[in-house]
């Protein structure tokens, strides 16, 4: 079919050319397929502030430490993306599986540190700290535009890969690409805004903050970042105004919440989890995933849901905590039975799913979670196979899919 296309476009291009009198020449180029120019597209170097002036404005405004971290990987060794579910093992071996990648578990790729997934791509942090990227890696609806079936680098020294749109390195550096690292104007698709100066959106990674030692993204690119010192801040799009506000170019001087660890933001909803072990949650709650007994939104502030958290994920509309003790409780939405707890239904209150847990990662409509000692159980929604368990039928509760998995 390919040869076709290419044999009608040479056809249609050379009656123009010689209509025009141009060179027959140029057709080799115009028709020829670009996949593996991009396939092969070399390590982007980060923008330097004289290529991009507004990275001067953003670590001018005095919220993050200009001195270098040393950050941990910080990425998971699971995750369950859209109709696909990554695992990486003990001996840095990144296993796929759902959708073009079979009902059960494949080698994927070797030497890999961490794994995420987006709704077009996959991300996966190499044992030398190397991004590399397998799909969409440039997101946006207007080109430029990048799509490659094989690893493409993207950027080096990152320890944690952040939505669609982020990563943060091992000096703890926050890299944005793609729309939304201000806000976005949705009146025209190539523009945002950075402390009201408009801007064009960045196809490379576009440095912002440094002295960044966590970061979180919304699926409609609300940013977390969570400072060296421990405080939270958000900035971006909020359109359906239903965390604290509805437009913010920079992060507000004051910080949402201090002595912050870790942030998880679903598609409307953030988890927040303190320093002390204490869970806080706001936002949307259409489905029960604030976990506070109704499903009327948080707008205000972050309210204390339960204690003793030592790991949070965010689904897309519902959410998971891990206890000290090992303890998975999960709330929200249950459709496909994804909570895991043997139901469909919908809580709106945290339920206990299984014990002995290390790691877990809520997805779009499947859930996947590590035990201590390192087994891989998978639950939900199953069309694409993305529960590795060689069928399409969905599970209510946890099914054990593989072992050996990496401890973080």
């Amino acid at each position: 079919m390919k040869k076709i296309i290419h044999l009608i476009c040479a056809l249609i291009l050379t009656i123009v050319l010689v209509a025009c009198g141009g060179n027959s020449n140029d057709l080799e180029d115009c028709c020829s397929p670009d996949y593996e120019e991009i396939a092969t597209t070399p390590v982007f170097e980060f923008p330097s502030p004289a290529e991009l002036p507004a990275q001067t404005i953003l670590e001018g405004h005095g919220l993050f430490s200009g001195e270098a971290l040393n950050l941990p990987v910080l990425g998971t060794q699971i995750f369950a993306g859209l109709g696909r579910s990554f695992a990486v093992d003990a001996d840095n071996v990144a296993w796929a599986w759902g959708g073009v990648h079979g009902r059960e578990p494949v080698i994927f790729m070797e030497g890999v540190a961490a794994v995420s997934s987006i709704a077009r791509g996959d991300q996966f942090i190499m044992n030398d700290g190397a991004l590399m990227m397998v799909g969409e890696y440039s997101w946006t609806n207007q080109p430029p535009f990048a799509y490659s079936q094989i690893p493409v680098t993207w950027m080096q020294d990152v320890v944690l890969s952040v939505g669609s749109f982020g990563a943060l390195t091992r000096e703890g550096v926050f890299y944005r690409w793609g729309f939304g690292f201000g806000f976005r104007d949705f009146t025209n698709p190539l523009t945002i805004y950075i402390q009201e100066e408009l801007v064009r959106e960045s196809y490379r990674p576009f440095r912002t903050f440094s002295g960044v030692r966590y970061a979180s993204i919304d699926s409609f690119a609300l940013t977390a970042v969570i400072s060296y010192a421990g405080n939270l801040h958000f900035w971006g799009d909020d359109t359906a105004n239903v965390q604290f506000w509805n437009r913010a170019f920079l992060p507000y001087d004051e910080p949402i919440m201090a002595n912050v660890s870790r942030v998880s933001m679903g598609d409307r909803h953030s988890l927040i989890l303190t320093e002390s072990g204490r869970l806080y949650t706001f936002g949307l709650n259409n489905h029960g995933q604030i976990g506070n007994g109704t499903t009327a939104n948080v707008t205000n502030e972050p309210i204390f849901i339960m204690d003793n958290v030592v790991y949070i994920s965010a689904g897309s509309d519902n959410s998971f905590a891990i206890t000290r003790d090992g303890r998975l409780y999960g709330w929200g939405r249950n459709n496909g039975g994804k909570l895991g707890d043997g139901t469909t239904t919908l809580r709106q209150e945290p339920v206990l799913i299984m014990n002995n847990v290390n790691t877990v990662s809520a997805g779009d409509s499947h859930t996947m979670a590590v035990t201590t000692d390192g087994r891989l159980y998978t639950w939900g929604t199953n069309m694409a196979g993305q529960l590795g368990d060689g069928t399409t039928q969905a599970s209510h509760e946890p099914q054990f899919v593989m072992d050996n998995i990496l401890a973080r």
